[in-house]
């Protein structure tokens, strides 16, 4: 039923491999080198020589390629605004150095007081900050996942998100993605389950339906129960 359905790799399962045994995966074919898309954790990135990684994925040709960042736009980790966006360049300059593409990024904590135009203000601001390359933000089960919030971010910007339907707490929120034709809005999905690997039936049934509506949306697998060779061998099987 999914064989047209473009499965790639998220950055999380990839953070324990060296960068041989990541290149690797390159020359073997179990990640796709051309026109594929690739997902780099920013905890991989910085416990690795940038230099080097930039080296083994510079000799590829990445349609996506995602930097995967953590950040706090609603409490800014407890740091000043100003602070808070000098350290947010670190990440900003990792990803530009690397040649990605997209900066997936986190709203922050649920329950914040921040208003939602303050919060854009401070998105606006990042991707500014960001240029050429695209700040998309992945449902996480915070901010970015409450409904009024969500429908601020997809009426008032043109931030697309990055969907990852089993972190979605809210259950109206889980609704609003299911039923509504959002293609315009997604960077691409993460997904718990693919093939003979099934961590949740719950969240199956719904990444099933998503990949019904949006066939030709690329999809990353991000299982948490297995990784590396692992995880790719089910992508490859």
């Amino acid at each position: 039923m999914f064989q047209n359905i473009k499965i790639d790799i998220a950055g999380w399962p990839l953070r324990d491999l060296t960068l041989d045994e990541l290149n690797g995966l390159f020359t073997s074919g179990h990640i796709q080198s051309t026109e594929g898309a690739l997902e780099l954790a920013k905890d991989f990135v910085e416990s690795r020589s940038i230099k080097k990684l930039a080296a083994v994925i510079g000799q590829y040709d990445f349609n996506v390629l995602s930097f995967a960042g953590t950040t706090d736009f609603c409490n800014m980790s407890g740091m000043g605004e100003r602070d808070y966006f000098r350290y947010l360049k670190i990440q900003f300059a990792e990803a530009a150095f690397l040649n990605c593409n997209m900066f997936r990024a986190l709203v922050g904590e649920a329950g914040q007081a921040l208003s939602n135009a303050a919060l854009i203000y401070r998105l606006n601001q990042a991707q500014d900050m960001l240029g050429n390359i695209e700040l998309v933000f992945e449902t996480h089960g915070g901010r970015e996942t409450e409904l009024e919030t969500l429908c601020a971010i997809l009426d008032h910007t043109s931030f697309r998100y990055v969907v990852d339907i089993s972190n979605i707490g809210q259950s109206e929120s889980v609704q609003y993605f299911m039923e509504n034709d959002l293609s315009d809005r997604i960077a691409y999905f993460h997904i718990r389950n693919w093939g003979r690997h099934v961590e949740d039936d719950v969240s199956l049934a719904w990444e099933q339906e998503l990949m019904k509506k949006y066939p030709n949306q690329r999809f990353m697998f991000e299982p948490k129960m297995i990784a590396g060779t692992d995880a790719l061998n089910i992508i490859k099987s």
